[in-house]
Order: C-alpha cells, then structure tokens, then sequence
C-alpha cells in the first residue's frame, strides 16, 4: 500500500505558492515525490493541486491501494463532498474526484 504525503509552501513575499509530496510504500521506503510551483492561489489552492499531483504520480506508478494524508481538513472536506460545478475551485477539484474514480483502493 502506498502513502501519498503532501505539503504546501508559501513565499508571503512574492505570494507564490509551492507544493510538493512524497511517496512511499508500505514499508516507509521512498518511492516517488514532486514539486511544483503555483504562481497565484491560496493554501487550498496549493493544497488542492498536490493532491492532484499526488494522485497522478500514485497511477502512474501502478498503485492500486492508497493511503492519502492532507493536514487541512477543509480540503479533505471538499473532496469528499459532490463536485459543485460553481465552485471557484471546481476544475481542480473536479480532477481529483476523476482520478479517484480510477480502479483503486483509497
């Protein structure tokens, strides 16, 4: 079973956002992570994207069981509610519920 750990990082003085995880398997071995720089958002925002990330770097790998940790519950929130078309993060949001639609154990 793999563990998709995520974090997000924000410079206050250029209001540029990063996020970036890691991967591991059940043993706790590192098997994958990522970085990627966010030019505007919001914590959420950031949030939302290394998830996404996370996800995509998981599939792509084989990964059929999965263990995913987020630190903000309001993110964990919105995933598990239905997509909200008009939500202003709905395009992220809409992509982490199809990659959780995928044929795997979450």
């Amino acid at each position: 079973m793999a563990k998709a750990q995520q974090q997000w990082r924000c410079s206050r003085s250029e209001w540029r956002y990063a996020t970036g995880g890691v991967i591991r398997d059940n043993a706790g071995d590192w098997r994958g992570g990522f970085l990627y720089w966010i030019e505007s958002g919001s914590a959420v925002m950031a949030e939302l994207w290394g998830i996404y990330h996370g996800l995509q770097i998981a599939w792509r790998k084989g990964t059929q069981f999965l263990i995913l940790q987020s630190d903000s519950n309001l993110v964990l929130d919105l995933i598990k509610q239905t997509p909200n078309p008009l939500h202003r993060h709905a395009n992220i949001l809409g992509g982490i519920h199809r990659m959780l639609s995928q044929n795997w154990v979450v």
